[in-house]
């Protein structure tokens, strides 16, 4: 487990508030520009499996490490932006069970399946 310090160096090296989109819950990782909340979701569907996450976003798993951080620190507000995620949905989450992407490209496929309940649950 992440002592306390570790956990702040992680965050203040990976996380940044969103300049164009102020709000903790739309915080993201500096240099990806991933949202944190994106992150989080994938992370709760994956059984908190960091190696699995940061494989899936290209991203070092220090900076997967770091989003966990920023989120233990503002839970209620990332769990209340993907229930709102989740309700605009319908309800409906997307859960890949393959993901393919062109070599050094962001441009991925996904199949899997469509399943009716919240993240995580």
């Amino acid at each position: 487990m992440q002592t306390q310090s570790r956990s702040d160096a992680l965050v203040a090296e990976y996380i940044e508030q969103n300049p164009n989109h102020p709000g903790e819950d739309e915080a993201r990782l500096k240099t990806y520009g991933v949202s944190v909340w994106a992150l989080i979701g994938y992370w709760k569907t994956s059984n908190g499996d960091l190696a699995d996450v940061a494989a899936g976003y290209d991203v070092p798993i220090e900076a997967v490490k770091a989003a966990v951080a920023y989120y233990n620190g503002n839970r209620e507000i990332i769990d209340a932006r993907l229930d709102a995620n989740l309700a605009a949905q319908g309800g409906w989450s997307y859960f890949f069970s393959t993901i393919m992407c062109r070599p050094n490209s962001r441009h991925c496929f996904a199949s899997g399946d469509i399943v009716r309940s919240p993240h995580g649950k």
